[in-house]
């Protein structure tokens, strides 16, 4: 694998690729360089390499669907691996943390959240500050705003 999928990754860059053939870690190492499309050489013609590259451009991505599998497979043994066994979620939230913003956006005080969750204040006062440190948050009401605004509650 060469050009720009080879290591070299621009924050914008969104990369088409044309491949006779080729192992899902490459699939996987290329996405990370900024792959968005895979395209069967024996089955595309110029034509549907412009619209590809228009699609990229637009920031749609297409993959063939052994690929689209090959992702769910690749999230669930993350999840599964990764991710539950220390706690965590996909989102990038520990699940305790979820639980704490999630009764911080129905408008819950400190000590209501610990009351419920059966924690004490001072736990609940760590995980908050555990949240706004490590995302560079300002406040509860910014933690609770990202969580909702990148999917998490």
């Amino acid at each position: 694998m060469t050009g720009c999928c080879a290591g070299w990754n621009p924050p914008d860059l969104a990369c088409v690729l044309v491949a006779t053939r080729i192992q899902n870690r490459q699939v996987l190492r290329a996405i990370g360089s900024g792959l968005v499309c895979l395209l069967d050489r024996a089955e595309v013609g110029y034509d549907r390499i412009v619209r590809a590259i228009v699609a990229a451009h637009r920031g749609r991505a297409e993959f063939p669907a052994t690929v689209q599998r090959l992702f769910v497979e690749q999230l669930r043994a993350v999840r599964r691996d990764t991710l539950t066994p220390y706690g965590w979620t996909a989102s990038g939230f520990a699940v305790r943390e979820l639980e704490v913003l999630g009764l911080l956006s129905e408008g819950l005080s400190t000590g209501e959240v610990a009351a419920k969750l059966n924690y004490s204040t001072r736990t609940v006062k760590y995980i908050i500050h555990g949240v706004l440190s490590r995302c560079e948050l300002r406040n509860r009401t910014h933690a609770v705003a990202y969580a909702l605004r990148c999917g998490a509650l």
